[in-house]
């Protein structure tokens, strides 16, 4: 009978190379399952800021207001839960402090602070560690940033505010839209941007041209002009049934007064005299290439509820050489530019397209209605507030809230801003 050759067995390398392979197959296996962990957690912690920064910025806002500690946690978390993290569900926990608990502004009663965090497991990673990572992101906010100037009120529609075609909107201040939407917030076309101060969402947004990248999730802004009353209309200076015409073939000055059939401007060079225009059925419409100036004083152009329009429009200014109209910085409408009723048709809209130049300094307030801002703004001497129901901006502008010399320029315009 024939012995085992068992030192020959010894000598036999024929299967070492699979062992081998097995081997390095294991640790490469391991090392991917590993990178594939640490690229899950890079995510939701981008994921974990996102929600924190938003929940700073809505408690700083809530400080604005003057809300209680209890009122600003509560709407901090409503705002972290907005953004897919809800405090207590699960694993995820979110903690306000008021002053920070860490950081240079610790001690400072401005400066609040948001801290989400949430465990996470592992694909691989919890063989070597069987327990979950927690992973943390911290924010914190102030209100010393700019206060914003424009502000879609609408709680629900695609595109509240929306930049489109070749627009470069510029705003020295914030922006806000109040939509839910997913798409709340929208910018269509490759050359169409937006860079303000800050820019926040309640919903969502569309499109990548926003600077900064805007805060999901934000506590809806109250309407700050709500407090607002209409002026009386006294005896018409102008009957209704047609507008007060100004044709191309005039220069001279505008007085204020009741319009009951309207105004138009059709490339007259006038100038409108202080005080307040009460602009009735056709509203007020500017075309042609004349120039509409107020040097004489500041005005305030108001739309009452039974104001139609003229072609969808309650203002439009189009094609015009110079526009350059201010507010009164003293009075009951002290800042307010544009005023359209609330009680106004919904359907109509305020399309102020500039020309060459247009500088419209003071509020545009159109809480019902859409504004359509195209622009071609006088620039960096001028402050604009646009507060609408919704506001398309399709052309070059600047806006700004810098410049502001009266006294009605209230709260709920200032925007929080990040610190940390």
């Amino acid at each position: 009978m024939r012995k085992p050759n068992f030192a020959g067995f010894a000598r036999d390398d024929s299967g070492a190379v699979l062992v081998y392979t097995a081997t390095a197959m294991t640790v490469f296996l391991g090392m991917a399952g590993m990178a594939m962990d640490l690229g899950y957690w890079y995510w939701s912690q981008r994921d974990l800021q996102t929600a924190a920064d938003s929940a700073a910025m809505s408690a700083a806002l809530e400080m604005a207001r003057g809300a209680t500690p209890a009122e600003i946690e509560a709407r901090a978390k409503d705002s972290a839960g907005l953004n897919g993290y809800q405090d207590g569900v699960g694993s995820t926990l979110v903690t306000i402090n008021r002053p920070p608990s860490t950081g240079i502004h610790n001690t400072d009663n401005n400066y609040i602070e948001a801290i989400v965090q949430q465990e996470q497991g592992g694909f691989v990673s919890s063989v070597l560690h069987p327990g979950n990572m927690t992973i943390a992101a911290r924010a914190v906010a102030t209100l010393a940033g700019a206060p914003s100037c424009v502000i879609a009120l609408d709680p629900g529609v695609d595109g509240a505010l929306k930049v489109s075609g070749n627009t470069t909107a510029t705003l020295d201040c914030g922006a806000q839209a109040n939509s839910a939407s997913a798409s709340g917030l929208t910018q269509q076309g490759g050359n169409s941007s937006l860079e303000a101060q800050s820019i926040q969402v309640t919903g969502g947004y569309s499109g990548s041209n926003f600077t900064p990248s805007p805060l999901t999730g934000m506590t809806p802004v109250e309407d700050p002009f709500a407090y607002l009353s209409p002026p009386a209309i006294g005896p018409c200076d102008e009957p209704s049934g047609a507008p007060k015409v100004y044709p191309s073939s005039y220069t001279g000055t505008v007085p204020a007064g009741v319009y009951c059939g309207g105004l138009e401007i059709q490339g007259a060079d006038v100038e409108f005299e202080a005080g307040l225009y009460i602009l009735d059925e056709v509203g007020l419409q500017m075309t042609g290439n004349g120039a509409m100036t107020n040097e004489l004083g500041g005005v305030t152009f108001y739309f009452p509820p039974t104001v139609t329009g003229s072609g969808g429009n309650i203002a439009y200014i189009a094609g015009t050489t110079e526009v350059t109209l201010s507010t009164p910085t003293t009075g009951a409408y002290d800042g307010i530019l544009f005023y359209v009723d609330p009680g106004a048709d919904p359907a109509l809209q305020l399309a102020l397209k500039g020309g060459t130049d247009m500088a419209l300094t003071g509020v545009i307030y159109a809480p019902e209605n859409h504004v359509e801002y195209a622009g071609n703004s006088l620039g960096n001497n001028t402050w604009t507030s646009i507060i609408a129901n919704t506001i398309q901006f399709t052309g070059t502008s600047y806006l700004a809230t810098t410049g502001f010399i009266g006294t009605n320029l209230p709260l709920a315009l200032v925007s929080p801003s990040l610190a940390e």
